[in-house]
C-alpha cells in the first residue's frame, strides 16, 4: 500500500539497519538516576547495560548510496584505550559487525558508497570514518557540530569522546547549517541540539513502509 507522504523518497528506495556491534555501560550513563541509592537500599546493584551500535545504508535511486553513521570502527578496544573500554566496554565482537562487512551482506560495497551523513561526532558514531579518510565521499554534518568536535580536540575539552584518529583534514567535510535540510528526495536531518550541540536526527519518508526516525543519541 502506497503512502501519503510529502517529500517522499522516490520509488525503488531501500535501507537497512546495519548492527556494527554492541557496547555495555553502567546504567548511570544512559538512565536518569539509574544506580542511585536509598535509605532503604544505600547499596543498589549496579545494573549493565547492552547497547546496539547501528549505521543505515540507503540504496537511493538518484543519490546512490547514503551511509548514516559509521559505527565505532575497527580495532576500538585499541584505538579507545583501556579506561575509556572499560567504562563502554565492546562486548560479543564478531568480524562481521564491521561496518565494511555489514554493508556487504546487503550486496554492496563499502568502496560504493556516495555520501556518508554524521547525526553526530562522538567516537562510538564516528569511528568507522576511517574507511574514507583520503577519498572525495563528502561527509555531511551539522556546522555546529564539526566545529564544537574540532575545538574539544585542540582544547583538550570533552576528553575522550571525539577522537583526532578521525577528525582529520584528509575528509571531504561538508558542513551545513539551519535547522533543517532536505539532502536528498524523502531524506531530511533536523538540526536537534542536546546530547550535542550539532546534533542531527534523520528522517526517511519511504512509499511502503512510512516515516523512519533515527535519533543517533538525541
Amino acid at each position: 500500500m502506497s503512502i501519503d507522504l510529502i517529500n517522499k523518497a522516490p520509488s525503488g528506495t531501500k535501507l537497512w539497519i546495519l548492527n556494527v556491534g554492541f557496547l555495555e555501560g553502567d546504567e548511570g550513563w544512559f538512565k536518569r538516576a539509574g544506580g542511585t541509592s536509598t535509605k532503604s537500599n544505600p547499596k543498589p546493584e549496579p545494573e549493565r547495560r547492552k547497547l546496539v551500535v547501528i549505521s543505515v545504508l540507503i540504496e537511493h535511486p538518484e543519490e546512490g548510496l547514503i551511509l548514516f553513521e559509521t559505527g565505532s570502527g575497527k580495532d576500538y578496544p585499541e584505538v579507545w584505550g583501556a579506561p575509556l573500554n572499560d567504562i563502554f566496554a565492546q562486548v560479543d565482537y564478531r568480524p562481521e559487525q564491521e561496518l565494511d562487512a555489514q554493508i556487504a551482506k546487503t550486496g554492496h560495497n563499502i568502496k560504493d558508497v556516495k555520501m556518508v551523513i554524521m547525526g553526530h561526532l562522538h567516537l562510538d558514531h564516528a569511528g568507522g570514518l576511517e574507511h574514507f579518510i583520503g577519498t572525495d565521499v563528502p561527509i555531511y554534518v551539522h556546522e555546529l557540530e564539526l566545529k564544537h568536535a574540532f575545538f574539544c580536540i585542540a582544547n583538550k575539552s570533552d576528553i575522550g569522546v571525539y577522537l583526532p584518529t578521525y577528525m582529520r583534514f584528509d575528509l571531504n567535510w561538508k558542513a551545513f547549517s539551519g535547522d533543517f535540510l532536505e539532502i536528498a528526495s524523502g531524506i531530511n536531518l533536523h538540526h536537534a541540539p542536546g546530547h550535542t550541540p550539532g546534533l542531527c536526527v534523520m528522517q526517511v519518508n519511504l512509499a511502503e513502509s512510512g516515516t523512519w526516525i533515527f535519533t543517533t543519541d538525541m
